[in-house]
């Protein structure tokens, strides 16, 4: 068996492939089961085709439990074929927070359903729908069969690369090895954007956030041990950060954070991570150095003063010297007004199911 088998088939036994298969009802029934025509409802009634049976908003307890159970697989697992590569030493503990939020998922289906008839009535005699109010109720199904359009199942497999796919086997795990990357700088990225819409300082949150990318490279690291080594210097370059039990973090502290999450907002820059914080950080002692005259005779007249979120540009100008002394710039050149949370990345639209 030649070595790149070998590296396969160790890599594939020490995860778990998990392909978790939630279905949600849409809440709606095909016009073509009824005597309506697409002109003659109100836009609020219609979706995909479909005329909706009560408000949208009824859903999002359920929605949530897919969020959660995506959210909890990439704690410390990756996307993979389909499904999420799980760490064999996690699964134990994953498949029991999968089997509670399959608890809380169907206690929240029930729930749903108890409450279905009534909220097809509400939802049937808002003032825009009055005119079709009759042919609302009447499509509407009742609790029991609602019952059964929403299901919540996983399934896990081990992999076993065959004769022949060692190729193609290595090809998928070289992409995932990136893919680690990418989520990692995704993260980072993420974390800055929090930071920018807050538009307040770098808080003690941050730890939470670090310690978690640092877990999730650590439990992966079989893909890899690039993986463990970023992980350690990302470990190694945060416990040096002078972390104060209270108050608000020093300019100083804030400051090294800062160049770390840019540091880790690039993929590229993570198989390589700790010659990048060293130049970056040398890039801003540089800067202090030169710019300290200026900030002994401008800073008190800045705009930008206590303002670090201001002061972040990826382009030190006369005008922001001084301020760059204390506060490293995020580079905002790719981002939008609308700041998304991690939470919000990671979810994803319910299936529609159409009686």
């Amino acid at each position: 068996m030649n070595q790149t088998n070998q590296t396969n088939q160790t890599i594939f036994s020490k995860f778990v492939w998990v392909n978790p298969d939630i279905s949600l009802y849409g809440g709606q029934i095909s016009l073509g089961k009824t005597s309506l025509k697409t002109k003659d409802i109100p836009k609020d009634l219609i979706s995909e085709g479909g005329l909706k049976l009560v408000a949208p908003s009824t859903f999002n307890p359920l929605q949530k439990h897919r969020t959660q159970v995506r959210t909890l697989l990439l704690e410390s697992g990756q996307s993979f074929l389909g499904g999420y590569a799980i760490p064999v030493d996690k699964w134990k503990d994953i498949e029991r927070s999968l089997n509670d939020i399959k608890t809380s998922f169907q206690k929240s289906v029930q729930t749903f359903a108890d409450s279905w008839a009534l909220n097809v009535q509400e939802w049937a005699e808002k003032e825009n729908h009055q005119q079709h109010r009759d042919i609302i109720i009447a499509s509407a199904p009742s609790s029991e069969v609602i019952k059964t359009r929403f299901s919540f199942e996983y399934s896990a497999a081990h992999f076993s690369p065959l004769q022949g796919s060692e190729a193609a086997l290595e090809g998928q795990v070289k992409g995932l090895y990136s893919d680690i990357y990418k989520d990692i700088a995704k993260k980072a990225e993420n974390a800055i954007r929090s930071y920018e819409a807050d538009k307040s300082q770098i808080s003690r949150k941050m730890r939470s956030t670090i310690n978690s990318i640092v877990e999730k490279l650590k439990c992966l690291s079989f893909v890899s041990p690039k993986l463990a080594v970023t992980a350690k210097v990302i470990s190694d370059y945060f416990e040096a950060v002078p972390m104060p039990d209270k108050g608000n973090l020093p300019k100083e502290t804030q400051s090294r954070i800062a160049i770390l999450l840019v540091a880790m907002k690039n993929p590229e820059n993570l198989p390589d991570l700790a010659t990048v914080l060293t130049a970056q950080q040398d890039k801003v002692s540089s800067l202090r150095n030169l710019t300290q005259p200026a900030k002994e005779q401008k800073c008190d007249e800045s705009p930008m003063k206590n303002k670090p979120s201001e002061a972040l540009k990826d382009e030190t100008t006369s005008e922001n010297m001084c301020e760059f002394e204390e506060d490293i710039p995020f580079n905002d050149a790719d981002q939008s007004d609308n700041h998304q949370t991690l939470e919000a990345d990671d979810s994803t639209p319910p299936s529609v199911v159409l009686f």
